[in-house]
């Protein structure tokens, strides 16, 4: 959750400082998607693949943390770098 704040602040920080960046792998989208699907389709697939469903939803929970985290870094220093070569 911390990792999805991350991510929405270094996008309004750059836009506030002129850098537009709307990049990385975990953006809101894909996020809310995910968490859609894994929901919906946990039941059906713990039975197919004989798993418990709440196993399922956390490892995609997981996933999608680690994703939020490197979208999180990756915006963090694109921001950065761009800032930099428009000051230079």
């Amino acid at each position: 959750m911390g990792g999805s704040l991350i991510v929405s602040y270094a996008r309004a920080r750059g836009e506030v400082s002129g850098v537009k960046c709307t990049g990385g792998l975990m953006q809101r989208g894909e996020r809310l998607m995910l968490t859609c699907l894994v929901c919906l389709l946990a039941p059906g697939l713990g039975e197919i693949f004989h798993v418990t469903p709440g196993l399922l939803v956390r490892w995609v929970l997981g996933v999608i943390a680690l994703g939020t985290l490197i979208t999180a870094v990756y915006r963090t220093i694109w921001i950065a770098r761009r800032l930099r070569d428009i000051v230079a």
